[in-house]
Order: C-alpha cells, then structure tokens, then sequence
C-alpha cells in the first residue's frame, strides 16, 4: 500500500490528479481506484466531480473484467455533500453490467 501512497501523493503534488479524475492502482491482488471529488482535503466535493471520476472507475473496471466494485460513502460526509445527492448520481451513473457496492457506516 505504500507505493498506492506514494504514486498518489506525487499525482496530487504534480496537479496531475484533479476533480473528476480516477487513479487507477493494481496490486499483486487487487485493484483499487482513487476518485477525485476534491480540489484539497479542505474543499467540498462537487456532484460534476464523483459522476466524471465515477464514469471513468467504470471505463477502467470494464478494462480489467471486474463485475464487482465495493466502495464507501464517497464525497459524503468530509467531502461535504449529502450522501442523498451522491446515491441518486450513483445510481444514474451504475451500469447494468457492473454491481457497485457501497458500504455505509455502522455506527
């Protein structure tokens, strides 16, 4: 997970990695994509941002046969959004041949 960090951290720094961007990291055994919804940690994510990094997370699952994405609540809670809004554009954006998971908090 250190080199995802550190290949994340360098995009970010080179302004390589913006809203609506998606990074794509493979692993030995997984594949893990980064959406960008926001400028900073410190900006609001923005609806335009998660349904552009979104589309293109579906674009790269696609490119690497994964049926099967399981993520969070992206662009809720620190991103500022209400996660009503983010589930409405997910859903609008989900494709039929590809299942997105989102897991909610527990607590």
């Amino acid at each position: 997970m250190q080199a995802l960090y550190d290949r994340y951290r360098d995009l970010c720094h080179n302004g390589e990695f913006n809203p609506g961007d998606v990074f794509t990291w493979t692993g030995p055994d997984k594949v893990i994509f980064n959406l960008g919804t926001q400028r900073t940690w410190r900006t609001k994510a923005t609806l335009e941002a998660v349904r552009a990094s979104v589309a293109k997370m579906i674009d790269d699952a696609r490119h690497h046969d994964i049926a099967t994405i399981a993520m969070p609540r992206i662009a809720a809670g620190l991103g500022g959004l209400g996660w009503d809004d983010v589930r409405d554009a997910l859903v609008e954006i989900a494709p039929d041949d590809i299942e997105i998971v989102v897991y909610s908090p527990t607590n």
